[in-house]
């Protein structure tokens, strides 16, 4: 089963039969979890979207969290070497335990089932690098890539368009 879902945006009109997905926000500068993106790709994933089985494992045993996950891209000198980073935050009630599921499931596939994983990935002797960040990230600056709401993990599609399965748990 997969649904879909539109998040509200200022300009928008909600519509009667639209379900909409509340987005958690937040003034505040949160800590975060600096993925090194060159090392993703050298292990072979093509992007960190395997992450949301790992984020539909944990929403499935928290059916009342409301997490957004937030993703700010950037250059990185952090762990004393250049690197092309994604930063990950996270807006509500478990913040600290999904950023040790996000760093888990991007390091060791902690909650990814093995056909979430490509061959090239298994096979690499490479891994991934993904540390606690020593910098704390504003998410106005940042884009919403995944959020958890109703006991299950949702993934932006579109602008304003949110998308669940029921096979990633």
């Amino acid at each position: 089963m997969s649904i879909t879902r539109r998040f509200e945006q200022d300009h928008w009109e909600r519509q009667e039969d639209d379900e909409i997905v509340q987005l958690e926000r937040s003034n505040d500068r949160l800590e975060a979890i600096e993925l090194d993106l060159d090392s993703l790709w050298e292990v072979g994933f093509p992007s960190f979207s395997y992450l949301i089985f790992a984020l539909a494992r944990f929403a499935s045993k928290h059916p009342t969290d409301v997490s957004t996950i937030y993703t700010y891209e950037t250059p990185s000198v952090n762990r004393q070497y250049f690197h092309n980073a994604v930063f990950f935050a996270v807006v509500g009630n478990h913040s600290r335990g999904l950023l040790d599921v996000i760093k888990n499931a991007l390091c060791h596939q902690v909650g990814v089932p093995e056909d979430g994983i490509p061959e090239t990935v298994r096979e690499s002797t490479s891994t991934v690098k993904a540390w606690n960040s020593p910098d704390f990230i504003d998410v106005s600056d940042c884009a919403p890539v995944f959020h958890i709401e109703d006991g299950f993990a949702w993934k932006i599609y579109d602008a304003g368009t949110w998308f669940t399965d029921s096979a990633w748990i």
